[in-house]
């Protein structure tokens, strides 16, 4: 959600930054880069998860707004990015000396200019790094001076703050009495702001209470300090102990886990190999068998088909009346060695059946051809010759030759490329 008006006042500021350029305006285009380091500044203080990235790009746009500020020469506008520069670096970054050394250097510009608003503003500053840097007698003498220059100006908005840091400092120094006398006037003023009414019986009620309150607290303070270092020393014993513990759950645990894993993994895998063998090797014999039974039907067809011609033959010599030849013998021989159809259609089938993953691929890739150049494309796949092919389809050599350089023109193959070696590719 930040980062969303982040972006939108980002924007924004381009925008203004832009303008400021167009028109010449250099102060208020390095005031503008010091506000958008502010920007970021917030930013990093509301989003906890990249408050360390977000915080170095606030600082390196103070940096930036700094270096632009000194190319310029104008006093007052460098004496702003050192004061917010100084303001950044004490509370989001603690490093209050180098804090001091900054907003000093904006107190000393805003002098030369006699600028008395941001000089209470940097009076100001610097008492709060003194409190913060446990100097509070240099606080103290700081904001004395804030606060009288914050009454000559009447900066109501912060007159009661700055009674406010007096307070606080004299507290530190355990002068109550003071501390009460500023508290006092802080929750006078601030009331004030406020309309209320019985106005100072209230700020007195709570600035007294205030101020036993404190005192209850210094009294009991060393004790409660010295029980709760003993307890925070033994909350930390005890969780490094259940830290261990669990780590060390978390270990076996993991250990015993992966380790199962790991076997079924094995166990898994080295029974998927064996099946996969088993599967492999039962079908290469499967294939093996057929391609035997195909080739011995081959042959038993191609001998039938001589058988056949002979017969043809022994008819066209009876025809002649050739010696040697008669009407008795050709019955015989036909009685004894009929070609059976069935056993042609065995042959086929059993091609079909082994062939049929290679069809379903070449019909896919050349739906052109015809059911006869497949099922010869088949014949070839298996490594038949042209005659052992012929015989099958009961044709000539010469047509199965016809076929074959038919078959390369449609798939688009040239002369010189061989027919068999592109069906074994697919």
């Amino acid at each position: 959600m930040y980062e969303d008006y982040y972006e939108k006042a980002d924007v924004y500021f381009s925008k203004a930054y832009a303008l400021s350029i167009e028109h010449q305006n250099p102060a208020i285009s390095g005031k503008l880069l010091v506000d958008k380091a502010r920007l970021l500044r917030d930013l990093g203080a509301k989003n906890k998860e990249k408050r360390d990235e977000i915080m170095q790009k606030a600082e390196n746009q103070y940096k930036v707004a700094i270096t632009f500020a000194d190319s310029l020469g104008y006093k007052s506008c460098i004496a702003y990015a050192y004061e917010r520069y100084g303001s950044f670096v004490s509370g989001a970054r603690r490093n209050e000396e180098k804090a001091l050394q900054l907003v000093s250097k904006a107190l000393g510009l805003y002098q030369e200019l006699d600028d008395k608003y941001w000089i209470e503003a940097c009076y100001n500053r610097i008492g709060s790094i003194y409190r913060h840097s446990d100097q509070p007698e240099e606080a103290i003498l700081y904001f004395r001076k804030a606060l009288e220059l914050a009454t000559e100006l009447e900066k109501e908005n912060t007159l009661h703050l700055r009674y406010l840091g007096l307070s606080n400092s004299y507290k530190d120094i355990k002068d109550y009495k003071n501390a009460l006398t500023y508290y006092t006037t802080h929750k006078l003023l601030l009331v004030k702001r406020m309309n209320l009414k019985n106005a100072r019986k209230i700020a007195q009620k709570d600035a007294a209470f205030t101020y036993e309150k404190q005192k209850a607290i210094d009294s009991l303070r060393f004790v409660q300090q010295k029980n709760e270092a003993e307890k925070a020393i033994k909350r930390k014993a005890d969780l490094r102990f259940w830290a261990i513990s669990v780590l060390l759950v978390l270990f076996v645990l993991i250990a015993i886990i992966t380790y199962l894993a790991i076997k079924k993994r094995t166990i898994e895998a080295e029974a998927e190999a064996l099946s996969q063998h088993e599967k492999n090797t039962v079908l290469t014999m499967e294939v093996s068998q057929q391609k035997q039974e195909i080739l011995a039907l081959v042959d038993e067809n191609i001998t039938h088909q001589r058988q056949k011609a002979q017969l043809k033959q022994n008819l066209e010599k009876l025809a002649k009346r050739e010696e040697g030849v008669t009407l008795k013998s050709i019955l015989i021989d036909l009685k004894t060695n009929g070609i059976d159809d069935s056993k042609l259609n065995m042959v086929k089938d059993n091609i079909n059946e082994i062939t049929y993953d290679f069809k379903r691929k070449i019909r896919k890739k050349h739906p052109e051809l015809s059911k006869t150049d497949i099922e010869i494309c088949s014949f070839i796949k298996l490594g038949l010759s042209r005659k052992e092919i012929a015989n099958l389809r009961n044709t000539s050599i010469y047509a199965i030759k016809s076929s074959r350089y038919r078959l390369k023109k449609k798939i688009g193959l040239s002369k010189e490329e061989n027919l068999m070696n592109y069906l074994d590719s697919i």
